[in-house]
């Protein structure tokens, strides 16, 4: 240190404030940073592996066709469906074709399928499930949709 020279707090002491100012903007940006980060990463990272989405259009994955949507039937209220296919074929049939419409849904109002809905289905995955149950002791209940 050369004679006669103070050091740089006694000389300026609102060098000090200066430095804190300069660091407290830095952690706000740094925090608003990370928030906006993490914010922005809140999406579902869960993707559907029977159907993906191209051009804003639903597509079966199996068939490589566009869903047809339809206007259809479910049960209204708090009702809860159980589905319990007692044939191993139909619960069979019901995984190899995944975009079938479901039992959820019914074509015709009834008292038991009474709110409208709309649904999005494959209509390969439909038809090939209804010719694949053709016969067994679920048909019945298909036949319904």
């Amino acid at each position: 240190m050369r004679p006669n020279r103070q050091p740089i707090e006694k000389c300026w002491p609102y060098l000090t404030d200066v430095r804190l100012i300069l660091v407290r903007p830095m952690t706000r940006w740094y925090f608003s940073l990370v928030l906006i980060f993490s914010l922005s990463s809140c999406q579902s990272t869960y993707r559907d592996p029977y159907s993906y989405t191209e051009h804003g259009q639903k597509y079966c994955s199996k068939h490589c066709v566009p869903f047809v949507t339809r206007r259809m039937f479910e049960p209204g209220g708090d009702r809860v469906i159980l589905v319990h296919y007692g044939e191993e074929r139909c619960a069979e049939c019901s995984e190899r074709f995944p975009n079938e419409i479901g039992p959820r849904y019914a074509r015709r109002r009834t008292s038991f399928y009474n709110e409208p809905s709309t649904v999005a289905y494959c209509p390969i995955c439909e038809a090939a499930f209804q010719k694949c149950v053709a016969g067994s002791p679920c048909e019945s209940d298909v036949a319904n949709r």
